[in-house]
């Protein structure tokens, strides 16, 4: 078997990303965030015949989703697949990006612990574009990794293909200010100048951002007519108040706080869980946070080192935006799984160190490192499943379409009541899957016809009225806020 480990733990990571993924999207609890509301309208205002409704922040997800919407309807798996797509093809240049980096033993590990990691679960089922702060980042490292291979076919699709990705990445906010320190750094470090020069040349080079500031003109033009895309390029929420201080404690407790309140979950409050800002914590498990911790002190050992730099200038970038707005904290993913990978390297070689010919020792030390993927992957997995499942955050995504398609299979026509702020929303619900129904957000009797079937969301204010609901729809979270949708029969005389 020890031939074939690598081989072995390929095959664990594809099983279990594959079965993460789909079960992730298709088991997510509490209906949709707002989040993925906001995503659903946003892909569905794209119109292709005016070219002005194309630029905008996020624009690659959005016409994905927007496909998944056609063909699909509005449900909560075409709401995700977009994500699921990109998840997968970030699980496969995170794969690349460590297999460059490291041995293929290490990358091997270092990718099962990132993919199965709380973090990125979240973002792999979340349906809003989240997921491409750490998309781009690694499909650009990855794909960089490509135009020092000796074959020119190679050099040159892997340079289109990286021009491509750059300049598409610019449409998402803090890629740009990770794709200017990158190449900064590029042209920084000694060894990696070199090495350009001597695979490629900087005039081939030159084709990058040429075409990548080319694909990001049309959104600088919309700029002027619309300059809160500045705003949202760098993740600052327009008319917010920005508070510095209290997000460096914030993210103090995301980091380090392993002693939250206990979720109420299926474990028993097994594992001390919560959400800050709709941020699980702890971001990493501790045996994750302490190899993170040694891979930083190894780091810091060579500074001179490309992956010095690349991390240094990678964390540079996205420090003042994690500061201005926690949930880029997300766009940590990519160096986190470096990091871990260096610390895993450097614990195996120093015990390789120490017994540099007994093969028993080599033995011992890849059933203790299985032993301890198993045990973290699991432990992650359980951990995101059951803060996730039980948390405020969970409780509060309020809208669950699946309830509403049981009910209206019965009732081909009905009225649906619900607030200024879901409307956009249920206007794409109504169009996108073809339902015969009125939207209102305010009661009228008057306008209403005898024995009208009436649908109340939770945010309308018809609960409010002297009507007595004839019954609800619920989630399957227990709880006080697991109602998600009021039932009344008007019966008029």
């Amino acid at each position: 078997l020890y031939r074939f480990r690598v081989q072995i733990g390929y095959t664990f990571l594809i099983i279990i990303s594959f079965v993460l993924l789909i079960f992730n999207a298709l088991n997510s609890p509490g209906g949709l965030s707002q989040a993925e509301r906001d995503s659903v309208v946003k892909s569905a205002s794209i119109d292709y015949k005016e070219p002005k409704n194309l630029f905008m922040v996020d624009l690659p997800y959005h016409l994905v989703q927007k496909t998944s919407l056609h063909y699909f309807g509005l449900n909560s798996f075409s709401v995700k697949l977009a994500t699921i797509i990109f998840s997968i093809l970030t699980i496969i240049s995170i794969v690349i990006l460590l297999r460059v980096w490291f041995k293929p033993s290490i990358a091997v590990v270092g990718s099962i612990l990132t993919t199965t990691s709380a973090p990125f679960l979240f973002l792999a089922q979340n349906g809003s574009p989240l997921i491409m702060i750490v998309f781009w980042p690694a499909i650009i490292i990855a794909l960089s990794s490509f135009i020092f291979i000796n074959r020119r076919s190679i050099q040159i699709i892997s340079l289109l293909l990286l021009a491509l990705a750059s300049g598409l990445s610019l449409y998402t906010p803090v890629v740009p200010l990770i794709l200017i320190a990158l190449s900064l750094t590029v042209y920084i470090h000694p060894k990696v100048r070199f090495s350009l020069r001597k695979h490629i040349g900087f005039k081939k080079l030159t084709i990058v951002p040429i075409i990548a500031l080319l694909l990001f003109i049309p959104i600088v033009f919309t700029i002027f007519t619309k300059p809160e895309i500045i705003l949202n390029l760098f993740m600052v929420i327009p008319n917010s108040d920005i508070n510095v201080l209290q997000n460096l404690k914030d993210l103090f407790i995301i980091f380090f706080n392993f002693g939250g309140p206990a979720a109420s979950g299926s474990l028993g409050g097994i594992f001390r869980t919560e959400t800050i800002n709709n941020i699980i914590y702890p971001f990493v498990l501790l045996p994750t946070l302490i190899l993170l911790g040694f891979g930083v002190y190894c780091l810091l050992k060579k500074l001179y080192s490309v992956k010095s730099y690349l991390i240094g200038a990678y964390l540079l970038a996205v420090i003042p935006i994690i500061l201005v707005n926690t949930q880029a904290v997300y766009s940590l993913i990519i160096p986190i799984a470096i990091l871990v990978s260096i610390g895993i390297n450097e614990t195996l070689r120093f015990w390789y160190k120490l017994f540099p010919i007994n093969p028993y020792a080599r033995g011992f030390a890849i059933l203790a490192v299985s032993l301890m993927v198993v045990f973290m992957s699991y432990s992650s997995g359980v951990y995101y499943y059951d803060t996730y499942t039980y948390s405020k955050m969970t409780l509060a995504s309020d809208n669950d379409v699946s309830l509403l398609d049981k009910l209206t299979k019965k009732n081909s026509k009905y009225t649906l009541f619900v607030s200024q702020e879901e409307k956009p929303f249920y206007e794409v619900y109504k169009d996108v899957n073809k339902k015969t129904m009125d939207i209102k957000t305010t009661f009228n009797q008057n306008e209403l016809s005898k024995n009208s079937q009436i649908i109340s969301t939770r945010e309308n204010t018809l609960k409010n009225k002297e009507l007595k609901p004839a019954g609800v729809l619920a989630s399957s979270i227990s709880g006080d806020n697991s109602a998600r949708f009021y039932i009344y029969k008007i019966d008029k005389n």
